[in-house]
């Protein structure tokens, strides 16, 4: 009977614990955001694109600068940005719905989600006015 007892004890253990596990899982994928670049050349330029709600979506590039820029190479881990890009043409494509707009970010932030922006889907801006960066591996000097 004791063996037994032992063997409930340790499976409730257990599942306390897969449980635990799965619950952190989830909180951490709650907050995990998801950006993308596309339209560029290569893997380090393109118009910036962003998860939210279930689908992607582009920025509006009206005040969009080289903090916003640098934000945004730095969570996407490409180094730095040598520009801030407002122009749609020079990405190409088709743009998508645009879903993010005012963004105002800190030089020292690390994520896009955490600048200051407007309402979801409230951007008001002409899908020529697009977000994009083209990022650097090296240092880019601000002056």
């Amino acid at each position: 009977m004791l063996q037994n007892e032992s063997i409930l004890e340790a499976l409730n253990c257990y599942s306390l614990l897969f449980k635990k596990r799965r619950l952190r899982a989830q909180i951490q994928m709650k907050f995990f955001k998801q950006i993308r670049l596309n339209g560029g050349e290569n893997p380090s330029e393109g118009r910036v694109e962003v998860f939210h709600d279930g689908k992607w979506g582009s920025i509006c590039g009206d005040g969009w600068g080289i903090e916003e820029a640098m934000t945004v190479c730095r969570q996407l881990n490409l180094g730095y940005a040598s520009e801030a890009v407002t122009k749609n043409n020079l990405f190409g494509g088709t743009p998508l719905e645009m879903i993010m707009s005012g963004v105002k970010c800190r030089v020292d932030e690390t994520s896009i989600y955490r600048c200051q922006h407007d309402e979801w889907k409230n951007a008001t801006c002409s899908k020529e006015d697009l977000a994009g960066v083209i990022c650097v591996d090296g240092k880019v000097w601000l002056i």
